[in-house]
């Protein structure tokens, strides 16, 4: 087989598999159908300048179906991300999803004791230094008082 042939039928195979991931179904026959059709009909093409234009015309062609098609969603499985979170239960190491199966949503449910008017020393602490930092305590606005407050 010779490089130029190898070279049409790779591309014959790209345009293939990317106009199976076009959205609207009549859209995508009619473009299989097109490409199938243009290749048939060029098969028997000597000619090297036509078979240079018609190898143009066709990556011309899968460049814009690369642009109209939707982004694939890979087949394989998303969550998993090469880590494996391990949590420890009692005595025993299980998996994160597995413990996520077993765990009703009462155990998961975070618990605080700040909040109603018990305001966090933390979060209190960091307010005024913010407020510090841009110039509400001290600087131009000290001595302001809110409308409410005079």
């Amino acid at each position: 087989m010779s490089f130029r042939k190898v070279q049409v039928l790779s591309l014959y195979k790209k345009l293939l598999k990317q106009s199976e991931l076009l959205t609207p179904l009549s859209k995508r026959e009619n473009i299989i159908n097109e490409i199938k059709t243009t290749f048939r009909k060029n098969k028997e093409e000597t000619d090297v300048e036509q078979i240079k234009k018609y190898i143009k015309q066709a990556e011309d062609k899968y460049g814009y179906l690369c642009m109209i098609t939707p982004k694939r969603k890979h087949a394989v499985n998303t969550d998993n991300k090469g880590v494996t979170k391990l949590i420890k239960v009692g005595d025993e190491w299980m998996d994160q999803n597995e413990v996520n199966a077993i765990i009703t949503k009462q155990d998961k449910a975070t618990w605080k004791n700040w909040g109603m008017g018990n305001v966090d020393p933390d979060q209190l602490k960091r307010h005024e230094y913010l407020l510090k930092r841009q110039y509400f305590q001290e600087g131009p606005m000290r001595g302001y008082k809110p409308l409410w407050e005079q």
